[in-house]
């Protein structure tokens, strides 16, 4: 929060059976600090998701959340990708970091 106002969010919708779709979003001028990377270690930390197959569907110029995504201690993976929108798989919680580590590349 700054000045009572959110600098980001995240939110986690069910997407079906065992299947939860994610969204970050952080303001501008509080990106790079760790705030998205830590929404996103909370949400998917909560019990409710274990076990759920994660979906983040990111435009290809989005270096950023890219980034944000490898940085993540969960198996990742390409699942699709269309023009202008990658649509990747995490894992709620990874089985070993050693794993989480070299899925993401």
């Amino acid at each position: 929060m700054d000045d009572g106002r959110p600098v980001g969010l995240v939110n986690v919708v069910p997407d079906g059976p065992h299947e939860v779709e994610i969204a970050v979003l952080v303001a501008d001028r509080w990106q790079h600090r760790g705030i998205g990377r830590a929404l996103l270690e909370h949400a998917l930390a909560d019990p409710r998701w274990a076990g759920q197959t994660v979906h983040a569907a990111v435009r290809p110029d989005n270096i950023a959340v890219l980034t944000l995504l490898r940085s993540l201690s969960r198996p990742m993976r390409l699942v699709d990708h269309a023009p202008g929108e990658y649509h990747f798989e995490l894992r709620a919680q990874a089985d070993t970091p050693a794993e989480a580590r070299r899925l993401a590349g």
